[in-house]
Order: C-alpha cells, then sequence, then structure tokens
C-alpha cells in the first residue's frame, strides 16, 4: 500500500508542475507594476476597458479617428495579443485627405525581457511612435458610451 501511496503522490505531483501558462497567474508581479500599455491608457484618460486589450471593444469607425482616441492593434508575432496607444497626433495623405498613419503614446514597446509575460525594456516607460492606419484593428474614443456588449445565441 505505501508503494501505491508514493507512486500516486509522484504522478500528482508531476501533474501538478506540468500546470499550462496562466497570464494572470504566472505574469502576476508585472501586472501589479502597472507598466502594460492598457495601464498608460487608463493613467492618460482615466478610463479603462474591462480585461485586457484584445477583448476591448470599439466605439468609432478606424477613418473617424482623432487626437485622444485609443487604437487598438495586434502585437507582431503573438497571435492573441492586442496593444494599445493614445493618439497624440493624426497623419492624412496629402492627395485625398484620408488619414493614414497616428503619432501614438504607448509603453511597454520594445524588446521583450520577459516574453511570455509581453514585458518589454520599456516596460512602464513612454515612448512615441508611428502606425499606420493598416495596422490599426479597432479605435476606442474613452469620452463616448460603448455600444452593448453583443450577447451570443444559441441556434
Amino acid at each position: 500500500m505505501r508503494i501505491l501511496t508514493l507512486w500516486v503522490g509522484a504522478l500528482l505531483g508531476g501533474a501538478a508542475q506540468a500546470q499550462t501558462f496562466d497570464f494572470n497567474r504566472d505574469c502576476a508581479k508585472w501586472i501589479a507594476q502597472r507598466g502594460y500599455s492598457r495601464d498608460y491608457i487608463e493613467l492618460k484618460t482615466g478610463k479603462i476597458q474591462p480585461g485586457w486589450p484584445q477583448n476591448w471593444r470599439s466605439n468609432v469607425e478606424k477613418d473617424q479617428v482623432q487626437v485622444g482616441d485609443v487604437v487598438m492593434y495586434a502585437v507582431p508575432n503573438k497571435a492573441k495579443a492586442t496593444r494599445v496607444a493614445y493618439v497624440e497626433e493624426v497623419l492624412t495623405e496629402a492627395k485625398d485627405g484620408q488619414v493614414a498613419r497616428v503619432q501614438v503614446s504607448e509603453t511597454n514597446w520594445g524588446k521583450y525581457t520577459d516574453e511570455p509575460c509581453l514585458v518589454t525594456d520599456h516596460f512602464g516607460r513612454v515612448i512615441s511612435s508611428n502606425i499606420s492606419m493598416a495596422s490599426v484593428q479597432k479605435v476606442w474614443r474613452p469620452s463616448l458610451a460603448l455600444p452593448p456588449a453583443r450577447v451570443k445565441t444559441e441556434p
């Protein structure tokens, strides 16, 4: 019986060590430091949407972007990760007046120092970037209400 107990204990101990990565749990020390791009948006605007940026919603069409808006765009090579940045300036094309790029301020954009936790050498440090509107996925204007959340209905 003792051998069976030791074997089951070893098996369960090994299973406990093989936990899958959980961002909120495994990156808690970084989350507590509040240096992610979402933290900068809250600092800059006084508002934040629930959850992480990949779940944030838009309330403005991309071609209506203006100073003070928040743009959301994919983190290169990170399938589900989304960055958010504060629009400081809107840059249009001279030919047709369409919005081509936005000058933004943001934090945590740089070389990874803790890649699984998406922490860079600019964690908590504000930098300025120029982003093509082609890479912008969504735009959120914190001064406007968000549309109601879509509720999934089963067929």
